[in-house]
């Protein structure tokens, strides 16, 4: 086995490994995966305002939004803090945000499906018929958005739990 054979096999194995080990703690435990997932996003949210804050002070070149900057920069350290605090209620709240633009994206994909299936001559039944199931499932993520979002947060763990099979098997087969 090659060099290269032997760090492409040993990447793939370790990508199936950490997304097997993710899915499975998705779909074990949703809740608890999602609040982890909420508290990394204040984690980079306060990150990211202590580098703006930085920049922002330290920058020397006359900017003259340096104070929007700086105001942006304590807002993003304030919020990354709620979320880290309430970390539980901001998995759920995440939940339900990624539910509602899941839902909106997918009524505008079947409004955008009917459009076509009106202009085109040919297949206009399979347009409609993916259109009419793309608003369905919209309307309903934004009707239930929690439970919408609870359901693709653990189809996303099973989905992370396919990949993850398929990586190890795929990096048993490499020679």
């Amino acid at each position: 086995m090659t060099n290269l054979a032997k760090t492409a096999r040993q990447s793939i194995l370790i990508d199936g490994l950490i997304s097997l080990i993710i899915g499975v703690l998705i779909v074990v435990w949703p809740g608890v995966t999602a609040s982890i997932a909420a508290a990394m996003i204040g984690v980079g949210f306060i990150s990211i305002g202590v580098a703006k804050f930085s920049i922002s002070v330290s920058g020397g070149d006359g900017n003259k939004f340096r104070v929007i900057d700086v105001i942006m920069s304590i807002l993003y350290i304030i919020a990354g803090i709620f979320v880290i605090v309430e970390a539980q209620y901001s998995g759920v709240s995440l939940l339900i945000v990624v539910s509602v633009l899941t839902g909106i994206v997918w009524i505008s994909e079947g409004i955008a499906e009917i459009t076509s299936a009106i202009q085109l001559k040919g297949h206009r039944v399979l347009y409609t018929i993916l259109a009419v199931i793309n608003i369905i499932a919209g309307v309903s993520l934004l009707f239930s958005p929690l439970f919408g979002g609870l359901f693709l947060w653990v189809f996303f763990g099973i989905t992370m739990i396919t990949v993850g099979i398929v990586k190890l098997v795929q990096s048993i087969a490499i020679n």
